[in-house]
């Protein structure tokens, strides 16, 4: 799946078909595209092209290539749109989406590169969240390699309208929520229609290590709208919560009935998350599917990622305290 020698220094002139195959994978010859320029000391510029117009795209990029960070629009641009130079692509710009990025990149302090052993471990989870996506009817997706973390790149056909925004944004917070951790965190502002990427082949400069990324997989299909609604039904703003009385202990109880099912135990919104290792419910689901977390507010969640295992926090307590729940005989008065 990745080409180990994209993560050597490559100070190789940029080779046009490497240019051809990125605008390629990502666009058709008539679609309208940004390139950005984005460099260490000046202000971002864009310039437009339509996507069979790789001499003029290959002109730009190999002028800046390995200087400054080159970036491309993920969707294409409405071709009604000013197309002036220097212009930068805004949300409304946008003609229709056409990818869900998924960006995986190494928790580490700004302006450093990531290690060898960082993108390593990001390629790990990048596999994960593959494996999970495909038994959720996922397709293959494009996989890029940035220069410091991994891409996941899910071919879509949707409108670019707020409902889509959402819909992405439910995707990439669901992911977020299982995926993201200490050491790889999943991107979850990339979700805007107009979000630029790094151009594939370009060198990225941003760092100590200045490494060419690079397009590691094609893509193998779109997304079916309702793989992509499973997919942010799970996210944390769609789960329902349940409330406990008198400081129920969280920690405690998943201590007493999961001590040895607990396979991570992450943050989130200031309280513990839980991942087990196998789900209470279906013993198939052994990859950390299953969780428990708390809100803010107190209110305790639980389920499984898994679209065929549909269970909450309230059937996960009654299945080990199966009276929880049942209303308690008061003693009369006097």
């Amino acid at each position: 799946m990745y080409e180990e020698t994209i993560l050597s220094n490559n100070d190789g002139k940029l080779n046009v078909d490497v240019i051809r195959k990125t605008v390629n994978s990502l666009f058709q010859p008539h679609e309208m595209i940004e390139i950005r320029i984005i460099g260490e000391t000046s202000h971002p510029y864009g310039q437009f092209f339509t996507a069979d117009d790789i001499g003029q795209i290959s002109k730009m990029i190999e002028k800046h290539d390995g200087k400054d960070g080159i970036y491309v629009t993920l969707n294409p641009v409405k071709n009604s749109v000013d197309c002036d130079t220097g212009k930068l692509t805004k949300d409304i710009d946008i003609e229709k989406r056409k990818w869900l990025l998924i960006d995986l990149d190494p928790v580490r302090p700004s302006k450093t590169s990531a290690t060898n052993e960082q993108i390593d471990e990001a390629k790990q989870r990048a596999e994960e969240v593959r494996n999970l996506l495909q038994e959720r009817g996922f397709p293959k997706p494009l996989v890029g390699f940035s220069g410091n973390g991994i891409h996941l790149l899910y071919g879509v056909e949707l409108p670019n309208d707020e409902d889509s925004l959402r819909l992405i944004g439910g995707c990439l917070d669901a992911l977020a929520y299982q995926f993201s951790d200490e050491r790889i965190k999943i991107d979850t502002i990339v979700k805007n229609a107009s979000r630029v990427t790094r151009f594939y082949g370009t060198i990225n400069v941003k760092g100590d290590i200045h490494r060419r990324s690079g397009i590691l997989d094609e893509p193998g299909g779109i997304t079916s709208r309702e793989s992509l609604e499973q997919l942010e039904k799970s996210a944390p703003s769609r789960y329902i919560p349940m409330a406990e009385s008198g400081g129920f202990n969280l920690e405690k109880w998943v201590k007493k009935h999961f001590s040895d099912n607990i396979k991570k135990i992450k943050t989130w919104s200031g309280h513990p998350f839980y991942e087990l290792q196998i789900c209470p419910f279906n013993s198939e689901h052994d990859r950390g599917e299953a969780y428990i977390g708390q809100l803010d507010d107190g209110k305790i969640f639980a389920g499984c990622h898994h679209n065929s295992c549909e269970w909450n926090w309230k059937e996960l307590r009654k299945k080990y305290e199966p009276d929880a729940y049942k209303k308690r005989n008061r003693k009369p008065n006097g």
